[in-house]
C-alpha cells in the first residue's frame, strides 16, 4: 500500500510512504506421540488424531501422512501433517504413533494318553500337542512344565524310580506310570504356556493320572483330583497347594 502527503510540496520532500501488508504466519500443530494398544484381533489400531493449523492467507487446508482413522501397524509409525495456504505457503509438523501389541496367543492342547494302568514304573510318551494362534503372524515360543501331587524319588513302596517326567515338550513329554501304593492316586498336572514376540503369555494344561487301583471308585477319585487341579489352575494361574515340580529328580533306576 502506498501512501503519501496530498500537499505536492510535502510530498516532493518525502513525505511518501509504502506499507507492505502480510498474512499472519502459517503455523501447524501435531498431537502429542500417540501409544495406543491393538485392536481385538488385529496386528493394528485404527488410530484417529487431529493437526491444527492457524494464520496463513485465505483457506488453509490440512493434510496428514497417514491420515487419521487409518489402520496402523503394531510399532511405530511416524506420520507427517501439512498445512497449505490459499497464497501457497506451507509448514509441516510430524508426531510418532505407537501401537503395542498386548493380546496374549490363543493356545489348544491335548494329550493321548491321559490314564495309565498298570503302574509299572515305564516312561510313557503321553503324546502332547499344543498349537496357539496369535493376532500378530510372528512366532509363539511355547514352554512345558509338569507339576505332580507326589514328588520324584517318592518312595512308592514297590521300588524307587526317578525322575519322573522325561523329554518335557510337546511331542516327546514321558512320565512316569506309577503312584503311591498307600496314596490315593497320582495326577500329573501338565502347564504349556505360549508366548508371543511382544511377551504377551497365555497358558492352558491337561492332566494325566495313574489310579490307585481299577475299581471304579478309584478312578473317580483320581479324576476328581485332576479335575480340581485344572480348576485350581484356571482360576489362580499356578498348581495348586502341595503339587511338586517333577522332572528334576535325579536319576533313579533302570527305566529311564
Amino acid at each position: 500500500w502506498l501512501f503519501h502527503c496530498h500537499i505536492v510540496a510535502h510530498g516532493a520532500l518525502g513525505m511518501i510512504g509504502e506499507l507492505t501488508v502480510l498474512p499472519k504466519p502459517l503455523q501447524i500443530t501435531c498431537p502429542d506421540a500417540i501409544v495406543q494398544s491393538n485392536d481385538p484381533g488385529q496386528c493394528s489400531a485404527v488410530v484417529t488424531f487431529a493437526a491444527t493449523a492457524t494464520g496463513g492467507c485465505g483457506d488453509v487446508a490440512v493434510v496428514c501422512v497417514p491420515p487419521s482413522g487409518s489402520a496402523f501397524p503394531v510399532g511405530t509409525t511416524t506420520v507427517t501433517c501439512t498445512a497449505t495456504d490459499g497464497a501457497g505457503h506451507s509448514t509441516q509438523c510430524a508426531f510418532d504413533v505407537t501401537v503395542n501389541d498386548a493380546q496374549p496367543p490363543l493356545i489348544t492342547s491335548s494329550v493321548a494318553t491321559s490314564t495309565f494302568w498298570s503302574p509299572n514304573h515305564d516312561l510313557i510318551n503321553v503324546g502332547l500337542t499344543t498349537a496357539a494362534t496369535d493376532n500378530c503372524p510372528d512366532p509363539v515360543a511355547f514352554n512345558v512344565a509338569v507339576y505332580g501331587d507326589e514328588d520324584d524319588e517318592l518312595p512308592t513302596g514297590d521300588g524307587a524310580f526317578s525322575p519322573d517326567a522325561r523329554n518335557i515338550a510337546a511331542g516327546t513329554l514321558r512320565l512316569r506310570a506309577e503312584r503311591n501304593q498307600k496314596g490315593d492316586g497320582r495326577v500329573y498336572l501338565i502347564v504349556i504356556t505360549a508366548t508371543d514376540h511382544a511377551g504377551n503369555s497365555s497358558a492352558a494344561s491337561q492332566t494325566v493320572v495313574v489310579p490307585k487301583s481299577q475299581a471304579q471308585k478309584d478312578v473317580d477319585s483320581v479324576n476328581a483330583q485332576a479335575t480340581a487341579a485344572r480348576n485350581y489352575f484356571i482360576l489362580h494361574g499356578t498348581p495348586p497347594p502341595g503339587y511338586f515340580l517333577i522332572g528334576d529328580g535325579p536319576v533313579i533306576g533302570p527305566k529311564q
